[in-house]
């Protein structure tokens, strides 16, 4: 069974590859997501103690509708993500454990603190779980394919497109599903982002993806499935 793993800053970060996602399920693939911030401090609600609830039932109903095979909560309050030993030991533990044929990171360059500490230490456990150390969290593994894909802010360039036309209805279930999230403007950009990489890919929408310097692609049949 070929797995994906997904390293999520936030609740509803799935949303930026649920389309890629679910295409690879079409052909049998098995999805795990690593949720590193609880989302206390987004959407249009004061009370985090609050927000932090609504935004758990909601990350719980998608991954019902991802049928997400197992959700790593590693418990963060928004704004708060920070590299450790610890955790760098425990990203490495899950990879290897999971052993995904596909990974997907967030970019280095996107808008968000969280998205950037949570891209450098995804990014430094990737290529620590292939190093002959550590052998008590399990036997070295080498993630065949890693992406880093869009948030709000463009990709420095974009190395594979995805075509999503088929699984955009999909999408769009997950993003009602997100409602304490949807400004108008957040669902501007959740459609407009797909749109432009859909006219760059001549198909009505499109996810773009970016590979990550010094992680270079092992073929092993994923970007196949992805077309």
């Amino acid at each position: 069974m070929k797995n994906i793993l997904l390293f999520s800053p936030h609740p509803d970060d799935n949303l930026c590859v649920a389309g890629a996602v679910r295409k690879l399920q079409k052909k049998g693939y098995q999805f795990y997501e690593i949720l590193f911030a609880n989302g206390d401090s987004g959407g249009n609600l004061k009370n985090s103690g609050v927000i932090t609830d609504i935004r758990d039932k909601e990350f719980e109903k998608a991954s019902d509708i991802l049928n997400t095979v197992r959700s790593y909560k590693i418990g963060f309050s928004d704004d708060e993500v920070q590299y450790s030993k610890k955790l760098f030991y425990n990203l490495i533990e899950i990879i290897r454990e999971i052993q995904p044929a596909i990974a997907f990171l967030p970019h280095p360059d996107d808008y968000h603190r969280d998205h950037k500490e949570v891209s450098s230490i995804a990014y430094d456990a990737i290529r620590a779980a292939d190093n002959s150390f550590k052998f008590e969290l399990g036997h070295r593994y080498r993630i065949p394919v890693s992406l880093y894909y869009q948030g709000l802010n463009p990709l420095n360039q974009v190395n594979i497109l995805v075509d999503i036309e088929e699984e955009f209805d999909f999408i769009m279930k997950l993003v009602r599903v997100y409602s304490s999230q949807m400004t108008e403007r957040m669902k501007q950009n959740l459609i407009s982002k797909p749109s432009l990489a859909g006219y760059y890919m001549r198909v009505r929408y499109a996810e773009a993806y970016e590979i990550p310097k010094n992680l270079p692609l092992y073929p092993n049949g994923v970007l196949s499935d992805l077309s």
